[in-house]
């Protein structure tokens, strides 16, 4: 270091801060990886508590209470509505708009469109725990299937930004184990 010019000595404390900032930014990014696999459970459960919410019943006495039963607690929640909410409504709202959030996440900062979307989901979720009719569940689903389509684009984009070439597979495959 003693031997060296001003420029030369500026040369490698860029290089060395670069060496610093890549090894640094390679754990930021594994980090922000796990976020994404907790980002696709949350996902996938909110998806699905309507089912837990509908087949929920710990025991005889408890099966009938508005509490532990949506069948209960919405009067017109019934067998063939809860099929049609499940079925049709999410996933045809849910692969169509797959189509077009592919191309909204190459547009658009995918970060802020995962962020956006988790709260719009989420959001969805809570405002359904006050409703007290099935159409008003039937429209926050369908606005929660709008919501939950961006999920997956934006994030596969975002391992493809994050992750190594060499490492791809296996992140692909771990995000598709949250699942």
């Amino acid at each position: 270091m003693d031997g060296m010019s001003s420029a030369q000595l500026e040369v490698f404390s860029s290089k060395m801060s670069q060496i610093r900032y890549e090894e640094s930014s390679k754990y930021h990014y594994y980090w922000c990886f796990f976020l994404l696999i907790l980002i696709s459970v949350v996902n996938t459960f909110q998806r699905s508590a309507i089912s837990f919410m509908f087949t929920y019943a710990a025991d005889e006495q408890k099966m009938y209470d508005p509490h532990y039963s949506i069948r209960d607690g919405i009067p017109d929640f019934s067998v063939e509505n809860y099929n049609f909410l499940v079925g049709d409504t999410f996933t045809i709202i849910y692969a169509f708009m797959v189509l077009f959030t592919g191309s909204a996440s190459d547009l658009f900062n995918r970060k802020w469109l995962l962020c956006g979307s988790c709260f719009g989901w989420c959001a969805c979720m809570y405002l359904s725990s006050f409703s007290y009719s099935f159409q008003h569940i039937y429209v926050l689903r369908l606005i929660m299937s709008f919501f939950t389509a961006f999920s997956g684009p934006c994030s596969y984009s975002l391992i493809t930004d994050w992750i190594p070439p060499h490492q791809r597979t296996m992140a692909y495959s771990l995000y598709a184990l949250g699942v």
